[in-house]
């Protein structure tokens, strides 16, 4: 091995670790340096990464929070309704609050699938569950 191999090798993995301190005496082992300058540095740069990560992940969840939130959409069955809780749940989490999460009005019932072209099996009309099921077992 020469110089410059002996230089990047290290038993560290950096993409394992977010602590500035690691990232920066790493940095400083290969290129030299102040460790405290780059301690700062790093730390400032990992958090920058994150704060932008965890904004985006807001504002996207956000608005896939507001699209199942609308009427028709959260309300129309336990399914959607769950969807919905779902994603407050994680929004809930990201933003540090408790969720709020909603109920199925009562009496409200699963929705039907409609019966279309790829429903129909053998000329026979079948439900979404039963075409899918028995479209496996002919893969199989």
């Amino acid at each position: 091995m020469n110089e410059t191999t002996l230089a990047v090798t290290s038993d560290v993995n950096l993409h394992e670790t977010l602590a500035a301190a690691v990232w920066a005496k790493e940095f400083v082992r290969i290129n030299g340096g102040d460790e405290g300058i780059m301690i700062a540095w790093f730390a400032n740069a990992i958090m920058t990464g994150h704060d932008h990560s965890r904004w985006t992940n807001t504002k996207e969840l956000t608005a896939l929070l507001k699209i199942q939130g609308q009427n028709g959409n959260w309300n129309s069955s336990e399914y959607m309704c769950g969807l919905y809780n779902g994603l407050e749940l994680s929004l809930s989490t990201i933003e540090g609050r408790s969720p709020e999460y909603r109920k199925v009005p009562e009496g409200r019932k699963p929705p039907k699938f409609p019966v279309c072209a790829e429903q129909t099996i053998g000329g026979e009309e079948h439900t979404h569950n039963e075409a899918y099921d028995r479209a496996m077992k002919i893969l199989k």
